[in-house]
């Protein structure tokens, strides 16, 4: 049977490094002012549709003191793009355009940055918008702030487009700025997210905390980088290789050189400066199913076969269909990969013993257990469903190695 990963697996990469960031960033309050060496941090969202420009911009005149000097640095995915710092201070006025872009014509004082926007134009993006300001502060309305994107049309006119949704708004910096520390229990199995548990060398964490205003950021290629945003995370000497970083959320993988070791202490870094480090415990394995509402229950990330996801619309036949179970942290693997590195095809990487499985509560025979070829830390088991599983919506799967159960999700059996 083949081991590739198919459309589940690419949705589960874009998922590790697009976590959703609504429980990380407090809301914005309406009368903002940002003082001397503060930011406010604008994230947004974008599906440019060959977008060529992108303006930020207050309805209402700025109240300042001092002399300030207002800049802006836009970031796709964590990378910044360009530079803007602006001439005047009546109003905040934030105009990014690409290379190709015809706009010229502002009507103000306000050059355009020209930056490099085929990132951008890939498809929907993660950006942000850092506004810095120096020498002094500005007051400003955040409920006044407009965000847009538009396509030009010639040097004095553009048409907006509409596929610029601001995600989030917050201010960061100043003499007391946010510790960067890791969260109590804020250590958890990416899959299930168990804490308190071990984890295990090789498998996928989820970490919680705070790593101050960071633009979000995700790997975009193998093996992983080891610093996102500026953010890093190190277990003593070892890096450990990052899927997804932001303000509030880090994915990772568990370096296998731990291995042997019975816990460690994660230490977040950003732009060379340490924080407070978290200690947690580690063990040989820690196994957790993914699910499809990223919270360790419900519907799991289960395929059949032909990689359909079996659900209510394609529930599986007891005795006869064959489900590919993907999960972490099941522990060491022949033929393992180098840390933030993924699984060959050719030598398959499978786990010395193969795990336990029930469906429904009855057990399941195991055909494979291993990592799944072409992505870092990721598991599939294959099982089949036994003849006699009670037909239902919602049949319970659990799987089970060295005396450890997962988090239970469910399948649809007919």
């Amino acid at each position: 049977m083949s081991l590739r990963g198919a459309s589940f697996a690419c949705r589960f990469w874009a998922a590790l490094m697009l976590a959703s960031l609504s429980t990380a960033m407090a809301a914005a309050p309406a009368i903002l002012v940002i003082g001397s060496d503060q930011s406010l941090v604008t994230t947004f969202t974008l599906s440019p549709d060959n977008a060529d420009l992108l303006w930020f911009f207050d309805n209402t005149p700025l109240l300042t003191s001092g002399q300030p000097s207002i800049t802006g640095q836009l970031f796709d995915n964590g990378n910044l793009l360009g530079t803007l710092t602006q001439v005047q201070t009546v109003d905040l006025e934030m105009v990014f355009e690409s290379l190709s872009s015809q706009y010229a014509d502002t009507g103000d004082a306000t050059v355009p940055a020209r930056v490099d926007f085929g990132s951008l134009n890939k498809g929907t993006a993660t950006g942000c918008l850092i506004v810095t300001v120096t020498g002094g502060s500005i007051s400003l309305s955040v409920d006044d702030i407009v965000s847009y994107d538009g396509l030009s049309a010639s040097p004095d006119s553009f048409t907006p487009l509409g596929d610029l949704t601001v995600t989030n708004r917050a201010l960061t910096g100043g003499s007391t700025p946010p510790a960067l520390s890791i969260a109590t229990s804020g250590i958890v199995n990416a899959a299930s997210y168990g804490a308190g548990a071990g984890l295990s060398p090789g498998s996928i964490a989820s970490i919680f905390g705070a790593f101050a205003q960071i633009c979000p950021a995700g790997s975009e290629s193998v093996p992983l980088p080891i610093s996102l945003s500026g953010l890093s995370m190190q277990s003593g000497s070892l890096q450990s290789p990052l899927f997804y970083a932001s303000a509030g959320q880090v994915n990772l993988q568990i370096p296998w050189e731990l291995a042997g070791q019975t816990q460690t202490t994660l230490v977040p870094t950003l732009n060379g400066q340490a924080g407070a480090g978290q200690t947690f415990s580690l063990a040989p394995s820690s196994p957790g199913i993914f699910s499809m509402n990223s919270q360790g229950t419900g519907q799991g990330a289960i395929l059949d076969s032909s990689y359909r996801l079996v659900d209510s619309t394609n529930p599986a036949t007891p005795g006869t269909t064959v489900i590919l179970i993907y999960g972490t942290g099941l522990g060491q693997v022949t033929n393992q990969p180098p840390t933030g590195s993924p699984a060959l095809s050719s030598p398959l990487s499978e786990t010395p013993t193969k795990p336990t499985v029930t469906i429904g509560g009855v057990p399941a025979s195991v055909m494979f257990s291993g990592l799944a070829p072409g992505f870092v830390g990721l598991y599939q088991v294959n099982a089949q469903v036994p003849a006699g599983t009670p037909a239902g919506p919602s049949a319970p799967v659990v799987v089970s190695m060295g005396g450890v159960d997962s988090n239970t999700v469910t399948i649809a059996v007919q």
